[in-house]
């Protein structure tokens, strides 16, 4: 039997994912270990990569979701992927003429333009080339491959600012971007260049209007969606969560680790990435039995759980403990969301739902982290972490008793 375009467009698509999040995770990792090296502990300097690399996301969430909406899915995929290629490429020379911390921040601030456009791209692409029957265990399996990815990015950032050098570490980067634009080129010459909704000659002011009719449309979608509300939902309080461990959960581990190793904390970067791995196929066997609110109500408490133990944490090896738990808890929950929102989002609307899904996540992760920074400042950090540890088990137990979705639908394949 012939293959069909999605048969063979979904295994280029896995690959994507793989590389381009693996390069994502190593850039991640390259900017917070240069803080590392130049500004150790310091969480004003976390707080302001955080600041540079999320608020770009919020500013052109409207414009990126109309225009993916609009252009070429895969080509903007791979546009994304080559000019952050380029920037990184260039980023090492552009700090020895400057000497200063800021040329990070700027670049986390251009690149995080391109990394608004590449994943609702992504999200928004993926129903194009599998079946809604599929879509479960094709979310599974991304959210595992991106995660491998990160698993690669993180230990693979370590390994080379230990063992060679932080210039390497920017330059690999550049090549993994350039490999997954080379990757995506079969999807491009596959999929349909998406019509424009404006006429050849339209004004500045036809495109406005385009813009803002396009997002108020988004907008009454997600108001009327039960659906869509409480995915949204989940997943901005599981990005709150990870703003908060961004500043307080790093700044711990790396005062633990006392000559500020960076392989100490990639070591349990490892082990929370190795139980995100676990945890994305947690959900799979269960997805005829647990609603979508079972899934997030109990991952919230063994979150909660694990945050509490982690901040207790004085040694390497409890602190891997703790962190993989920790990961397999926040995977189902991301990966059962990400299907229902796939799966009740019209087509048309797949770009701007997934851009306004990007602004919600990364404006719940900035204000848990300019939150998380002050109380660093007044507060300990153990006492802070084991705190919402407790808070987050608490409240899982709260969404559990209460239905806080009203869905009625089952996850079915």
């Amino acid at each position: 039997m012939a293959a069909t375009p999605r048969d063979v467009s979904l295994p280029f698509l896995s690959a994507v994912q793989f590389v381009a999040l693996s390069a994502d995770r190593l850039k991640q990792f390259s900017l917070v270990g240069m803080l590392g090296l130049l500004a150790p502990g310091s969480s004003v300097d976390l707080l302001k990569l955080t600041l540079f690399s999320q608020v770009p996301i919020l500013l052109f969430t409207p414009l990126a979701g109309v225009l993916i909406d609009r252009w070429n899915k895969g080509l903007t995929i791979l546009a994304a992927c080559v000019v952050r290629a380029v920037i990184l490429l260039a980023l090492p020379g552009a700090f020895a003429r400057t000497q200063s911390l800021d040329t990070f921040f700027l670049a986390a601030g251009v690149l995080a333009f391109f990394d608004l456009m590449f994943a609702p791209a992504r999200s928004a692409l993926l129903p194009e080339v599998v079946s809604k029957e599929r879509l479960l265990g094709a979310n599974a399996t991304f959210w595992a491959l991106g995660i491998a990815g990160t698993l690669v990015g993180f230990v693979g950032g370590g390994w080379l600012f230990e063992a060679w050098s932080w210039q390497l570490a920017f330059h690999v980067d550049a090549i993994l971007y350039v490999a997954a634009a080379a990757l995506m080129l079969p999807l491009v010459f596959r999929e349909r260049p998406s019509r424009t909704a404006l006429p050849a000659r339209a004004s500045l002011r036809d495109a406005a209007l385009v813009m803002v009719h396009a997002t108020r449309d988004a907008v009454v979608l997600v108001r009327e969606s039960r659906e869509l509300r409480a995915s949204l939902g989940a997943q901005a309080a599981l990005f709150a969560v990870g703003g908060i461990l961004s500043i307080i959960a790093i700044a711990r581990i790396q005062e633990v680790a006392l000559d500020g190793s960076a392989r100490f904390l990639s070591q349990v970067a490892a082990a929370f990435i190795g139980g995100l791995i676990v945890g994305a196929f947690v959900a799979i066997p269960f997805r005829d039995t647990r609603l979508p609110e079972r899934t997030v109500s109990v991952g919230t408490v063994v979150a909660g759980v694990a945050i509490a133990g982690l901040g207790r944490s004085e040694t390497l090896i409890p602190m891997c403990v703790w962190s993989a738990l920790l990961g397999t808890a926040i995977s189902p929950v991301f990966v059962v969301t990400e299907t229902l929102m796939q799966r009740v989002s019209p087509r048309q609307f797949t770009g701007r739902v997934f851009a306004a899904r990007e602004a919600a996540i990364k404006a719940a992760y900035i204000g848990a982290a300019v939150l998380a920074t002050a109380l660093d400042a007044v507060l300990d950090r153990t006492a802070l972490l084991v705190g919402l540890g407790l808070f987050l088990a608490l409240l899982g137990v709260i969404l559990e008793r209460t239905r806080w979705s009203r869905s009625e639908k089952s996850e079915k394949p």
